[in-house]
C-alpha cells in the first residue's frame, strides 16, 4: 500500500502529503500525536456526529460540517464521510463559538 492509498485508508480525502499539511498545522490544538492519530480523530467526530452536543450544517455542495462545542473541534467532511479537515479550539479565531457562527452562516446563504 502507497502513502496515498493509506491516507485514504483512514477516511481521508486526499493525498498522503495534504494530510501532512493539515497534520502539521492542526495536531497540536486536537493532541494528535502522529498523522494516523490526526486522521482518526477526525472519523472519531464524524462517526459521533449524531451524539449530544455536536452540530452539523450539510451546505449546498454536500460538505458536512461538524462542531462538538463540548470537545473544541470542528470538522469538514465530504459526504462520503471522508475528512476534508479537523482542528481545535486553538485554529478556531477569533473563538470557536465565531468561527462556527461563520460557518454555518455562510452554509446556509448558500442554500
Amino acid at each position: 500500500m502507497d502513502h496515498n492509498e493509506w491516507s485514504v485508508s483512514l477516511g481521508w480525502d486526499g493525498s498522503f502529503d495534504d494530510l501532512l499539511d493539515h497534520f502539521h498545522a492542526h495536531a497540536h490544538g486536537v493532541g494528535a500525536g502522529s498523522p494516523e492519530e490526526y486522521a482518526l480523530k477526525a472519523q472519531r467526530l464524524y462517526r459521533g456526529r449524531t451524539e449530544r452536543g455536536v452540530e452539523c450544517v450539510v451546505d449546498v455542495d454536500g460538505v458536512v460540517r461538524l462542531f462538538d462545542r463540548i470537545a473544541g473541534r470542528f470538522g469538514a467532511y465530504n459526504s462520503d464521510g471522508t475528512t476534508r479537515t479537523y482542528m481545535g479550539a486553538r485554529d478556531m479565531a477569533p473563538s470557536p463559538s465565531k468561527y462556527w457562527d461563520r460557518v454555518v452562516r455562510r452554509a446556509e446563504s448558500r442554500r
